[in-house]
């Protein structure tokens, strides 16, 4: 017989999870022709080729607040509550807004990868090493902070 996982056991094994996406993210981010690709998805995106959120779907420093649920008391009779099934569809084109990532955001952490594989790639083609191993840690470090669709880091 296989014993059921607890919660426990399950969010142990999400966390598990969530650090060797981490760790992979965390080696692609050191690659150069990674950092380039995304970069190039980026360019896509601006050139309306690809939507954002194929290109990146969140960050990975930010934390994210979780609204508390809100309890409303109920005071309506059977009465308002015919009124208010009708509303439901109304609701949802309220709450539809612009999902994702913020765009200005995206475009400032693009703008600062696009200048830390610029310099990276600069150092390179002078043959000058020294410099390199920090240049490639600057490049990682904000590439890490991109949260990516999981095709992009499917390996």
């Amino acid at each position: 017989t296989v014993e059921l996982l607890t919660r426990e056991g399950e969010i142990a094994i999400a966390k598990r999870i969530e650090e060797g996406l981490g760790q992979v993210q965390a080696a692609l981010g050191t690659f150069p022709v990674s950092v380039e690709s995304l970069l190039a998805d980026y360019d896509a995106h601006k050139e309306g080729k690809k939507r954002l959120a194929e290109v990146i779907v969140g960050f990975n420093d930010l934390v994210e607040e979780v609204p508390a649920p809100v309890v409303a008391e109920d005071t309506s009779d059977d009465a308002d509550e015919d009124a208010d099934e009708d509303d439901d569809g109304d609701d949802v084109e309220e709450e539809a807004g612009p999902t994702g990532p913020d765009p200005e955001e995206v475009a400032r952490r693009m703008q600062a990868l696009g200048e830390a594989y610029a310099a990276f790639k600069k150092a390179a083609a002078k043959g000058d090493r020294k410099p390199l191993a920090k240049l490639r840690d600057d490049m990682a470090a904000v590439f890490v902070t991109l949260k990516l669709p999981l095709p992009l880091t499917d390996v």
